[in-house]
């Protein structure tokens, strides 16, 4: 038994959620099964290992830095390829993306993922390898001090259909050693305006945490927070370079790691905002950077045809959307008893 693949079950509409008596008209909802023992080892091993070496490259870039202060060499010659591998270019591998998306798929089982497509997305033959969709750009929500959901959609739509060209990731991200390596080969942009409105002229789709480090920064341990008000440069962007925006929620992703210090420090949000990094601490089991358990529902949302209408009213059916689903989705997704909060 191969511990990174395993067929979902999959429903077309009307749908419904498994252990759930709710259904979806015109959507279609696709289960991750449960695990086998095999799998449930390989999946938190490797998550764990993955989301504790996000904490300890900077970590680890830090000290050798201090060391190089002490003891020249060989620290300094450490330095310059630590140094080398956070700058030097790097272009997407498809072979190493499909080995990380089966990956991402082992993640999702671990997770209990369930992946909701409303209507308008995949081929209503049920043949989900490929959406109708050409053009488009998905904006995820909320973007949670650890983002694995971003993991999670990149393997989703990778094997089931509305799989973007590309996404974006952070500078700060970007400039880890190895951690750019993995971004970049799975198809990773720097989220700098200039830098997605370039790209948005050479690839037909992309995928992009709108909220950004604001959102994360604003993440709470115990309620959802949206930032949405403020984002309608990514509705300018899908209209100036004709894509159909899709919306994407996330429930769940916020309960994987729980955060340190509050977010309602405002001169860590001053810092954050100003050199475009998160400051805070996440933490997982034990205290460690391991994840928590938590379900996860994943909802892509009917594509928005920007063209037609103005920057304004897209934005609002775009805030309209999230509010909705909030509403629509919370109770099957099982977090109908946390605050959701819309800013």
């Amino acid at each position: 038994e191969s511990p990174f693949h395993a067929p979902l079950r999959s429903c077309m509409a009307p749908s419904c959620v498994a252990g759930s008596d709710q259904c979806f008209s015109g959507a279609t909802v696709k289960a991750y099964p449960r695990p086998s023992l095999l799998r449930c080892i390989v999946g938190w091993a490797t998550i764990s290992l993955f989301t504790s070496g996000l904490v300890l490259i900077p970590v680890a870039c830090l000290l050798a830095a201090a060391f190089a202060f002490r003891q020249p060499f060989p620290w300094a010659l450490v330095c310059v390829v630590l140094l080398g591998l956070a700058v030097c270019p790097h272009r997407k591998w498809p072979a190493v993306e499909a080995m990380w998306c089966r990956v991402f798929g082992l993640w999702a089982q671990i997770f209990h993922t369930t992946l909701i497509y409303e209507e308008g997305l995949l081929p209503a033959s049920g043949d989900s390898r490929a959406g109708p969709l050409k053009d488009f750009i998905l904006t995820v929500h909320p973007h949670a001090v650890i983002p694995i959901t971003g993991f999670l959609i990149w393997g989703a739509t990778f094997q089931h259909g509305l799989h973007p060209d590309g996404f974006a990731g952070s500078g700060a991200a970007l400039a880890m050693p190895f951690f750019r390596q993995f971004l970049k080969w799975n198809g990773g942009h720097d989220v700098s305006k200039h830098v997605v409105k370039a790209l948005l002229k050479e690839v037909n789709s992309f995928s992009i945490f709108s909220g950004g480090i604001s959102e994360m920064m604003a993440t709470h341990n115990d309620k959802e927070t949206l930032l949405l008000s403020k984002r309608i440069g990514i509705i300018a962007l899908a209209k100036e370079h004709g894509k159909k925006v899709v919306p994407v929620i996330a429930f769940g992703t916020t309960q994987h790691f729980k955060r340190w210090p509050s977010p309602d420090n405002p001169t860590l949000h001053w810092l954050s905002k100003k050199l475009r990094a998160a400051f805070l601490i996440p933490y997982g089991r034990l205290g460690l950077p391991i994840p928590f358990f938590a379900p996860t529902t994943i909802v892509f949302g009917s594509p928005i045809d920007v063209a037609e209408a103005t920057v304004e009213d897209a934005h609002k059916q775009w805030m309209s959307w999230y509010a909705e689903a909030c509403t629509k989705y919370a109770k099957v997704a099982g977090v109908s008893d946390r605050e959701i909060v819309i800013l």
